[in-house]
């Protein structure tokens, strides 16, 4: 006999801030299996929004890149990337990646959410629509109509017993990132109100980027580079085709992905993902 469990309309996985927005939009139970951040979502490297999004308060910034300390020419970031293994790509999925000055939006304050935080899944059972999450004493039991996914994608495919049809190894491509940060340097490039980023495509240096923000200079790297560190997993991802067959796949048992990790799309942004989640809501009340 299964034991007792709690009934919940949208059940949603991660609470970064993709599991925010969900939160801030729906009525929804959010399950993240790490304790309550210290720090904001956007705390390290790179991390700020092309687009302001509706939900949250933003303030602009000036974001000045370069690579090696120079503007960006197509044959200095096709050696950047080149070092990073993403030789694959083409001009036209870079973006505003590269632009020499552009506006960037920091989120200033986050929406009040409500998310159980330090409860991590063990399993799910599509069959059923139940998640498991094993505690210290006891395994708790949640039973949902619609289950939204923000956890990486690969994760998401071994929770669920989905391995032998998905070979995680084979399909999910991943480098895991190492973030230094040190106090900015006083010979840095530009003053404390711009953001300034500088890809590195020398492959005998180990970061293959940095960025000076807020008085502090994040290093970033495919390898570690020095204590102390913050390690970001998944971090960089790779594409494959099979991710659209393990997508549809999921959404046939009502399981629906969002965000750059959710669906494993190495591309997308923020404010792209918060377009798409406002379209499955109007979908998901139709």
């Amino acid at each position: 006999m299964k034991q007792p469990y709690c009934k919940v309309k949208n059940l949603v996985l991660g609470g970064g801030i993709v599991g925010q927005m969900v939160n801030a939009l729906l009525p929804v139970y959010v399950i993240e299996k790490n304790p309550a951040p210290k720090k904001p979502n956007q705390a390290f490297g790179t991390n700020y929004l092309w687009e302001p999004i509706p939900i949250f308060d933003t303030k602009e910034m000036e974001i000045v890149t370069q690579v090696d300390g120079q503007d960006a020419t197509e044959e200095s970031i096709r050696r950047y990337k080149t070092k990073i293994g993403k030789t694959h790509e083409k001009a036209d999925e870079w973006g505003l990646q590269f632009q020499p000055v552009t506006t960037g939006h920091f989120i200033v304050n986050y929406p009040e959410v409500d998310i159980l935080y330090g409860h991590e899944v063990s399993s799910i059972d599509l069959k059923e629509y139940d998640v498991y999450i094993n505690t210290s004493d006891s395994t708790l039991r949640f039973k949902y109509d619609r289950l939204i996914s923000t956890i990486p994608l690969n994760n998401l495919v071994m929770l669920a017993g989905m391995d032998r049809k998905f070979p995680v190894k084979t399909i999910f491509k991943y480098k895991q990132v190492y973030v230094k940060i040190v106090p900015k340097p006083l010979d840095a490039p530009k003053p404390d109100g711009v953001i300034y980023v500088n890809y590195l495509s020398d492959p005998l240096i180990e970061p293959y980027r940095y960025c000076d923000r807020f008085g502090e200079r994040h290093y970033e790297s495919l390898l570690p580079i020095g204590f102390p560190h913050k390690r970001l997993y998944p971090g960089k991802l790779w594409k494959n085709p099979l991710i659209f067959t393990v997508l549809e796949a999921l959404e046939r048992e009502n399981v629906y992905c969002l965000g750059r990790y959710g669906r494993w799309n190495p591309n997308e942004l923020l404010h792209e993902t918060y377009k798409d989640l406002i379209t499955r809501i109007e979908e998901w009340k139709n």
